[in-house]
């Protein structure tokens, strides 16, 4: 009696354990699911950043003999922050310029003609046809302004076609036509006509940054995804080759198939993320760096990814992936231990993802709530396949009645 009380005992007591380990799982996900919400989104976003090398091509034309001047000034990012911008002209000549901003208008220029970036807000006003906000930029030629008009135009160029706000400045010293791209902010096109009939025009050409691996349209992008896409396959394939039931559970038991479903949702799930918008600026999508998406929607003004994103793009990659292999597991594998190991490491890769992403300040969109979602699913597949001890205890054999004869004996 003593034995089957403390067998009893040991049997409540590390079923508990297991459920007290499931329900932490499960409690934390739903607080960073939760807390998504509450944390504020920034939109500051741009391609425009330290370190990025901007190309544009000029024309010069001279009025007095229609010769022309053509060649390339690199523009330099040196220092780049939502309340100043330094950079360096490589051109003809060398000229260092900066911009100053307040609450997201530029107020000062070293040269008008050098204001290759609008801030969101100053783009939003001027797609209203507000543009009081030119009155308060202080530049050497901004003196002798006569005159203002903007237009929201769709400008085609070599490098793609741009929803784009259009400037025109007629001041004493000529008429200055600048146009911005409207999701970046950044100088696209520019145009200075001057009274002496001389025309200065420049074109964006390229937008660089110092490191290859950070261009969003290098093949080194498309890595990550394809091994991703070719794990699920892969996983896929197998199990229909093989055409088993589940070796790591038993097949008849309902809470079994509930792992493998759990599982496999979730595994679909974290794949859906990588290939669906984490954020939103201005209207426009942002999709994980080093995705398909992210190649593919590739604009020239596609910002540089922050190490934290990158980051972030590359565990929920791995974390998909891992997934998969625990399908897997669970339908090839005669092992319990690797499906549930595999599983607690997806756990951890993702919310490690979505922890990176909330380290960028943007804003959130569908991308990391699925992320968020198949851990949910992990951490309850993990309940169901909790290690259960099971006691068999062996029924006492019944007691004969002993035949009459012998009873009747004396």
């Amino acid at each position: 009696m003593n034995i089957l009380l403390y067998l009893k005992y040991n049997f409540i007591t590390d079923w508990c354990n297991h459920l007290k380990k499931s329900c932490l799982t499960l409690l934390i996900s739903f607080l960073v699911l939760s807390s998504l919400f509450a944390l504020p989104s920034s939109e500051d976003v741009t391609g425009i950043q330290e370190g990025t090398i901007i190309t544009y091509t000029y024309v010069r034309t001279l009025g007095a003999n229609d010769t022309f001047q053509i060649g390339d000034a690199l523009y330099s990012i040196e220092q780049f922050n939502p309340n100043y911008l330094e950079f360096t002209i490589k051109g003809r000549q060398i000229v260092k310029c900066n911009i100053t901003y307040a609450n997201g208008y530029p107020i000062n220029v070293s040269r008008i003609e050098s204001l290759i970036y609008l801030p969101p807000q100053a783009i939003q006003q001027s797609q209203q046809g507000n543009i009081a906000w030119v009155d308060g930029v202080n530049a050497p030629l901004m003196a002798g302004l006569l005159n203002k008009t903007v237009e929201t135009i769709d400008l085609p160029t070599d490098t793609g076609t741009y929803k784009s706000v259009r400037l025109t400045l007629k001041m004493l010293a000529g008429t200055l036509i600048m146009i911005y791209d409207v999701s970046s902010g950044g100088l696209i096109y520019q145009e200075f006509r001057y009274p002496s009939g001389d025309i200065i025009t420049q074109s964006l050409k390229s937008v660089g940054y110092d490191s290859p691996l950070l261009a969003s349209n290098s093949y080194l992008s498309l890595i990550m995804p394809i091994l991703t896409i070719v794990s699920m396959v892969i996983i896929v394939l197998m199990c229909v080759r093989h055409k088993k039931e589940p070796k790591s559970f038993n097949a008849k038991d309902a809470s079994s198939k509930n792992v493998l479903v759990f599982t496999l949702v979730a595994a679909v799930l974290a794949v859906v993320a990588v290939f669906v918008p984490w954020s939103q600026t201005q209207g426009v999508f942002d999709y994980l760096p080093y995705s398909l998406p992210t190649y593919f929607t590739y604009n020239i003004f596609t910002p540089a990814p922050t190490l934290n994103f990158l980051l972030a793009s590359v565990t929920a990659h791995l974390a998909a992936i891992i997934i998969w292999l625990s399908v897997g597991l669970i339908l090839l594998s005669s092992k319990k231990k690797l499906p549930r190991l595999t599983s607690v490491v997806s756990i951890i890769l993702a919310i490690t993802s979505a922890a990176l992403f909330l380290l960028t300040g943007q804003s959130i969109h569908v991308g990391m709530p699925l992320v968020l979602a198949s851990v949910a699913l992990l951490a309850l597949s993990l309940v169901v396949s909790a290690k259960i001890i099971t006691i068999t205890v062996e029924p006492e054999k019944p007691v004969h009645n002993k035949p009459e004869a012998d009873q009747n004996k004396p």
